[in-house]
């Protein structure tokens, strides 16, 4: 049976507001002041409320893949596909409990090609794997645009955290031909000791990021 922390939340929430409300009513007349109690106590209850919600939500699925990650493209050669590496990013939304996937495309020598973002997924932590729908923006020449579909598996947990994946995405643009990929997290040790940040905000960051990686991905994980 899994517990549904949501439900718990809004159960404490609704409780402590009755609680203070009985406990500390201002007797007689004094509406204003009654009001004002209210208030006060409702948004101390609400606080507290999002702050369970938040706690519920940080040890599931979405929340552990999370992050920066390096896409690197096995179909080379064997799809219409030019991007040789991506520097994506898992944002999760607690709150609203929305994941997101966005990103950039490179050739081999880091120029950017064009960038992607999710418009809709489907996490499923069982099979730890997502599906989702995107919409990918290419520069070449002249702008264009495609939608698509995308799969990505991510390997057993490390640390806490999701290390590894592979997947595969398909745009209209090309034909529905499958692209396939692997993706590594990138280690918040690298981002500091190249960008000196614990996270990528700049597409000059993610070329240094993607430099690095060309020249030492056997040992990705090892400084």
């Amino acid at each position: 049976m899994k517990i549904n922390f949501d439900t718990i939340a809004t159960v404490v929430f609704s409780g402590l507001v009755g609680y203070f409300v009985e406990k500390f009513a201002v007797p007689g007349n004094d509406t204003l002041k009654g009001i004002i109690l209210v208030v006060i106590f409702s948004i101390m209850a609400l606080l507290i409320k999002e702050t369970l919600i938040y706690l519920a939500n940080i040890n599931n699925f979405e929340n552990k893949i999370t992050g920066d990650w390096i896409e690197v493209n096995l179909s080379l050669g064997t799809s219409n596909e030019p991007m040789n590496f991506a520097i994506g990013k898992f944002i999760y939304d607690k709150f609203n409990k929305k994941l997101k996937y966005l990103g950039f495309a490179f050739d081999d020598k880091g120029i950017l090609l064009g960038e992607f973002r999710s418009n809709y997924i489907e996490a499923d932590e069982k099979n730890m794997s997502i599906t989702y729908l995107f919409d990918g923006f290419m520069h070449q020449g002249k702008f264009m645009h495609e939608t698509g579909l995308g799969f990505i598996r991510f390997s057993p947990v490390s640390k806490g955290k999701y290390l590894l994946a592979s997947g595969n995405f398909r745009g209209v643009g090309s034909d529905f031909q499958p692209v396939y990929h692997q993706m590594k997290r990138i280690p918040t040790e690298i981002m500091k000791k190249i960008i000196g940040n614990k996270s990528i905000n700049t597409i000059e960051e993610m070329q240094l990021v993607i430099k690095e990686y060309r020249e030492n991905n056997q040992n990705f994980y090892k400084k």
